[in-house]
């Protein structure tokens, strides 16, 4: 039986140690590599336009923003009767906050003289319309009137109108309609 060999002594031993720390130092390197963290950065940002925003509630709930209705009175009726627009409510006006809101209001489909009129066949009734409850602020037909307003998420068109029944008016359904129209 051959003899059990030994490892070689001398310059192999201090090459194998040497070998085995550089691997060990290679691993160690290698594991902090592997779980190092990397910071950067990115940007996030927004922006908020002035505007308004008009909605509605439900689907075909129509785009009319209410109904001024000067109610039903007897043909002899004489005098002046005044209404306020009934606000639809299925239609919000939201705005941003602080922004100049603006509306005109066009002659509707009766405009004859530079006055609105509400028509029944040929019959005709003149009425105006004003922004104040008082009847002192008229809006002329097509002319820029500003809307106050102190809360931006619930906007009321300030429209009031006025007319005079002569007391010898033909007996009808009196309508017209009138186009609204919002700038900022």
């Amino acid at each position: 039986m051959p003899a059990p060999t030994q490892p070689p002594r001398g310059p192999a031993r201090p090459r194998r140690r040497a070998l085995a720390a550089l691997l060990l130092l290679l691993a160690h390197a290698g594991a902090q590599q592997a779980g190092a963290a990397t910071q950067a950065s990115f940007r996030v940002s927004a922006s908020v336009t002035q505007g308004c925003l008009v909605s509605q509630a439900a689907p075909g709930s129509g785009n009319d923003f209410g109904r001024l209705d000067f109610g039903r009175h007897p043909s002899s009726t004489s005098g002046t009767i005044s209404a306020r627009l009934l606000p639809n409510d299925a239609i919000t006006l939201d705005c941003t906050p602080g922004v100049k809101l603006r509306m005109t209001v066009d002659g509707g489909q009766h405009l004859d003289g530079g006055l609105r009129h509400l028509g029944a066949g040929q019959a005709r009734l003149a009425y105006r319309l004003y922004r104040d409850a008082g009847l002192s602020q008229e809006i002329p037909v097509g002319a820029s009137v500003p809307i106050d307003y102190s809360d931006a998420g619930a906007i009321a068109l300030p429209i009031n109108a006025a007319l005079r029944l002569p007391g010898n008016q033909t007996a009808g359904r009196y309508h017209d309609r009138l186009t609204v129209t919002l700038s900022w």
